[in-house]
């Protein structure tokens, strides 16, 4: 969508002020099971959101449709929306700061890594896990994701910001068996968006120890004791709080 066409076309229906935001989002998702595919899912999204002030009053319009028509209905939308507003709020669209501070979030060593070799990670992590330990009996899943997020905001002050950001995830687990049928199980993440940083060895190893060394464990008499938790741990018990930090959910 083209920015100036539309601060053109609400200019021409008497918007005065008004602001556009493009985000988008693309997807890939692929998880292995029992050495296949069972899963193989790519989407992509754009969504274009503005809004404009018209006789003192703002108006908002959403829409995924791209070019001219999506234009037009943006514009259109403002319109009508701004009528329904009863009240004056002496509302106003953010100029912009005067500087703003860049951060890399992005990384084209992702997009340049070929679909090819991040399935063939996939079956390399699940043979390595079947070799590591013969109490493995089970691979519950070796999964793969990707996201990439761009943001777009411009406004009839000038004001011209993007940015954008990707990641991806590869997500295995496991179940082990020990003397007496003990069974327990392991799970592991790992979050980056260089795919030159993934270690398969070092990723199965953690794996497999982390449901390894829970074999074996007994019940402790009850009493208070000093102890070491575990990043999953703290993260378990931190989990909750995590809403408290947006101000929206907050005072909800």
């Amino acid at each position: 969508m083209n920015y100036k066409t539309f601060f053109n076309e609400a200019k021409l229906k008497g918007i005065t002020e008004s602001e556009l935001t493009i985000s988008g989002s693309y997807n890939i998702s692929i998880e292995l099971f029992e050495s296949q595919v069972s899963k193989y899912n790519i989407s992509e999204s754009k969504l274009f959101s503005a809004r404009g002030i018209i006789d003192g009053k703002l108006g908002f319009a959403n829409t995924e449709e791209d070019g001219k028509p999506g234009i037009t209905f943006l514009v259109n939308q403002i319109v009508n929306n701004s009528k329904l507003i009863e009240k004056d709020s002496n509302p106003f669209i953010f100029k912009g700061s005067k500087k703003y501070k860049k951060k890399n979030l992005y990384s084209t060593k992702l997009d340049e890594y070929p679909m090819e070799k991040k399935v063939a990670r996939l079956y390399e992590i699940e043979q390595k896990i079947k070799e590591y330990d013969k109490r493995i009996f089970q691979i519950e899943g070796v999964e793969y994701s990707e996201s990439r997020d761009t943001f777009a905001m411009y406004n009839s002050h000038g004001l011209k910001l993007k940015q954008g950001s990707n990641c991806y995830v590869y997500v295995a687990s496991i179940a082990v068996r020990g003397e007496n049928d003990e069974v327990k199980t392991g799970f592991k993440l790992f979050f980056d968006n260089d795919p030159e940083k993934f270690d398969v060895d070092k990723f199965v190893k953690e794996l497999c120890d982390d449901a390894l060394n829970k074999l074996g464990g007994t019940p402790c008499k009850s009493g208070k004791y000093k102890c070491v938790l575990s990043g999953k741990v703290t993260a378990s018990l931190m989990h909750p709080y995590v809403a408290s930090s947006s101000s929206e959910e907050v005072q909800k």
